[in-house]
C-alpha cells in the first residue's frame, strides 16, 4: 500500500495537460525516486469514467467511438485492471494521479472515488488549482472555439472552483485539501511544474526545463475570430455525429499573430460579480487570493464580419488542399513500407493518414488487407474500425470493413449485427450477404452437433 496518494483534479485550463504530459514522460525517473504515475494514459480519465454518472458525455469516449454503455464498460474494465495490476506490483511510496475531469463534481460520486483509492493508499491528498474567473472564462472560451464547440454568441460560463472545493472538502476533509492559485506570481518559480513538484515532495529537476512540454497554446484575437467564423459556417460534425467533410481536420489558428483575446468589458464585469461570493469562500477557507481582473479596456472585433468570414473560408480551402496532399504522401510511404515488408510501419503510415482524413475508407481497406495477408502484425484493427464507423455514421464503406474485421477474429455476434445493418441500407450488399450466410451456416452446424451430443 502507498503511504500517500496525491490526486490532482485540475481544474481545467490551469496547466493540467502540460503537467500530465511531463509526468507521463518522466514515469521511469519518477519510479526510481519512489513515485508512481500510472501508465494508462497521460490523463487518468478512466477514474472519471468510473465515478461520473454521465461519463458517456466525455469527449474522450465520443472521439474514441465508444457510444454505447457496453463499449464504455469494456473500456473501464480494461483500464481499471491495468491500473490495479500496476499499483499492486509497484514498490513506490507515493501514488500520483491526475485528471481535470474529476473537478466536475455535479454528477461525480466523490465518496465512491475516495473508497476506491483508499484501497491503495493510506493518505489521500487533493490538489486543486483555481484560476481567476474572468481569466478562466476567457481561456475556456478560446478552447471551446478552437475545438468547434462554441461561438461567441452561445458561450455560457459559470465559475465552479468553489463548488469543487466544497464537494471534495466534505468527503476528504479540509486537512487533505491543497488549493492553489493558478497565477504566475504565486506559483513556485512562476511555473506550474515547479509548484506541483514542491507540493508532492518531488525534485522538479527530474524533468529539466529544456525537456518540459507546454500544451494548449493561446490564440490571438484575430486567430480566434477566424476560427469562430469557420466553425459557425461549417460545424466540425454533421447532425448525425459524423465528421464534416467540408471543414479541414486541422487548422493552425494559433499561428496567426495578433492582439491578445479578451472578453467584452460587460461580460467580464458580469462574470466577476457572479463569482464574488465563491471567491470570498475560497479566501476564507483556503487563504486563496486571486488577482483582480482588468476592467480598463473593452474588446472589439478585429475586422468587419464579412471580412472575417471570407478569410476563414479561404484558409479552410487551402488547408483542405494541404491535408489531401499530406494524406496522399502518407499513403505512398505506407505503400513503400509494405512493399519492403515493413508491415507494422506501413500500418502506422496508413493510420496517420486516416487520422488526418477520417473519411478515407480506402485507407482503412489498405490496413484491413495488409493485416489479412500478415496476421502476425500486432494491431487492434477492430478498435480502429469502431472509431471510424462512429466518425462516419451510415457510411457503408466503413461498416463493411468493420463487419469483415469482426468476422475475421471470430466475433460473430458483432459481425452479424453489422451485416444486418448493411443489408438494411443495401439489400444486395455482397459482403454482408456472404458474412451473414457463413455465420448462419456455422450456427446450423453447431446446433446439429449439439443435438447429436
Amino acid at each position: 500500500m502507498f503511504e500517500n496518494c496525491y490526486l490532482h483534479i485540475g481544474a481545467d485550463k490551469t496547466g493540467s495537460s502540460s503537467l500530465q504530459v511531463n509526468l507521463y514522460r518522466s514515469r521511469d525517473e519518477l519510479h526510481e525516486n519512489g513515485f508512481l504515475y500510472p501508465k494508462n494514459l497521460e490523463n487518468h480519465i478512466f477514474l472519471a469514467t468510473a465515478f461520473l454518472s454521465d461519463a458517456h458525455k466525455l469527449h474522450h469516449h465520443i472521439s474514441g467511438g465508444r457510444t454505447d454503455p457496453a463499449a464504455i464498460a469494456n473500456y473501464l474494465t480494461n483500464e481499471l485492471t491495468r491500473f490495479e495490476n500496476e499499483v499492486s506490483e509497484s514498490s513506490a511510496h507515493t501514488l500520483l494521479i491526475s485528471s481535470e475531469q474529476l473537478s466536475f463534481v455535479e454528477n461525480l460520486d466523490i465518496q465512491g472515488l475516495r473508497d476506491y483509492l483508499s484501497r491503495f493508499a493510506r493518505n489521500i491528498h487533493i490538489i486543486l488549482y483555481i484560476r481567476e474567473p474572468v481569466s478562466h472564462a476567457t481561456s475556456s472560451l478560446q478552447q471551446a472555439i478552437k475545438s468547434g464547440l462554441s461561438t461567441f454568441q452561445n458561450y455560457d460560463y459559470t465559475f465552479l472552483g468553489a463548488q469543487t472545493a466544497r464537494a471534495y472538502t466534505q468527503v476528504f476533509g479540509k486537512e487533505n485539501m491543497i488549493v492553489r492559485p493558478f497565477e504566475r506570481q504565486q506559483l513556485s518559480n512562476g511555473d506550474i511544474w515547479d509548484d506541483y513538484c514542491s507540493l508532492v515532495g518531488l525534485d522538479s529537476n527530474i524533468t529539466p526545463p529544456s525537456k518540459r512540454i507546454e500544451t494548449n497554446e493561446a490564440v490571438s484575437f484575430e486567430g480566434l475570430a477566424i476560427a469562430e467564423a469557420l466553425y459557425r459556417q461549417f460545424p466540425l460534425t454533421t447532425s448525425d455525429g459524423g465528421w464534416n467533410r467540408e471543414v479541414a481536420k486541422r487548422n493552425e489558428f494559433h499561428n496567426i499573430a495578433g492582439r491578445k483575446f479578451e472578453l467584452p468589458l460587460a461580460v467580464r464585469e458580469e462574470i466577476f460579480e457572479a463569482s464574488r461570493a465563491d471567491l470570498g469562500y475560497l479566501e476564507r477557507e483556503f487563504s486563496l487570493s486571486l488577482p483582480q481582473p482588468d476592467f480598463t479596456s473593452d474588446a472589439s472585433s478585429p475586422w468587419a464580419q464579412p471580412t472575417i468570414n471570407s478569410i476563414a473560408l479561404r484558409l479552410n480551402e487551402l488547408q483542405i488542399t494541404v491535408e489531401k496532399l499530406s494524406v496522399a504522401l502518407l499513403v505512398k510511404h505506407g505503400d513503400i513500407a509494405a512493399m519492403q515488408g515493413e508491415n507494422l510501419e506501413a500500418v502506422k503510415f496508413y493510420v496517420n493518414a486516416l487520422e488526418r482524413s477520417p473519411t478515407e475508407a480506402s485507407v482503412l481497406a489498405k490496413i484491413y488487407n495488409l493485416i489479412l495477408k500478415h496476421p502476425e502484425v500486432n494491431f487492434n484493427l477492430t478498435a480502429l474500425c469502431e472509431k471510424f464507423v462512429h466518425q462516419n455514421p451510415g457510411d457503408i464503406r466503413f461498416i463493411e470493413i468493420a463487419c469483415a474485421s469482426y468476422f475475421r477474429i471470430g466475433n460473430t455476434e458483432q459481425a452479424k449485427a453489422l451485416a444486418s445493418q448493411l443489408l438494411s441500407q443495401d439489400a444486395h450488399n455482397k459482403t454482408a450477404k456472404t458474412i451473414k450466410s457463413a455465420i448462419e451456416k456455422r450456427e446450423r452446424i453447431n446446433s446439429t452437433q449439439s443435438d447429436n451430443t
